[in-house]
């Protein structure tokens, strides 16, 4: 059987929170007497976790034209945080007014 990866995006603030969550449920195994093994495992796989290992850049051509992105700004601080760039292509000014 081959193994299917699967691959999570965070931010600071969610990986912060995520690894807290972790180490508080291997607390709470620690005090049932339970084995923590998966959980290190999970808490290794996220601290060393790297970053995008090639530089990305999204050109959105003809931005008035391809409609409305939903929830468009907080895309764009997601993908900045993970070194992803993103060029928004216009012809004009007047065209900017209903794209975003």
């Amino acid at each position: 059987m081959r193994e299917k990866f699967n691959h999570l995006y965070l931010d600071s603030h969610e990986r912060k929170l995520l690894i807290h969550s972790l180490v508080e449920l291997k607390n709470q195994l620690i005090q049932q007497g339970r084995y923590t093994d998966c959980v290190d495992e999970l808490i290794f796989k996220v601290i060393n976790a790297s970053r995008l290992p090639i530089n990305v850049r999204c050109l959105l051509g003809e931005f008035a034209n391809i409609g409305q992105i939903p929830q468009f700004e907080k895309l764009i601080a997601t993908i900045r945080s993970r070194e992803i760039s993103a060029s928004i292509i216009l012809q004009s000014k007047v065209t900017a007014k209903g794209s975003v």
